[in-house]
């Protein structure tokens, strides 16, 4: 199985590579086509761009919930005959599964966290947060330290 992730943000795209291993991140998938496409931005404008990197069969799967409208392009949806997916129901069974991952130490989720966070500073940690350079990925307040 090939992955390629497709991700605007240079600082995005490098914890990619460092710190998740991905060997194909590219900041553009132009051009490029895949069976199957996992759209997990929740941006309207990717998530109607999405379509046009489906191989004719293929399928797309929207993970991200964007609460507002994003539109399709029946013509091309038809033409490649194209499955949609909407997810967003994990089950118990899921985060049992996820849940013994991490405990096996499969999985090592503290890449993605921010350092923790007390509450008293999550005011001043806002601008950090927010500034793409600075990579945070999931800001993560500790209510274990009021």
């Amino acid at each position: 199985v090939r992955v390629t992730v497709a991700e605007r943000s240079p600082t995005r795209r490098r914890f990619l590579t460092q710190t998740l291993g991905y060997t194909s991140v590219v900041e553009s998938a132009e051009g490029q086509m895949a069976e199957l496409v996992i759209d997990a931005t929740g941006s309207p404008a990717a998530m109607s761009a999405a379509p046009n990197y489906v191989v004719h069969g293929g399928r797309l799967v929207y993970v991200g919930h964007q609460p507002g409208d994003f539109s399709l392009h029946n013509p091309l949806m038809h033409a490649r005959e194209i499955t949609v997916l909407f997810s967003r129901n994990a089950n118990e069974l899921d985060f049992g599964w996820v849940i013994s991952r991490l405990q096996q130490k499969i999985v090592d989720p503290t890449p993605w966290f921010a350092p923790l966070t007390a509450p008293a500073e999550v005011a001043a940690s806002f601008p950090m947060w927010l500034d793409p350079e600075q990579g945070v990925v999931k800001p993560v307040i500790d209510f274990t330290r009021l």
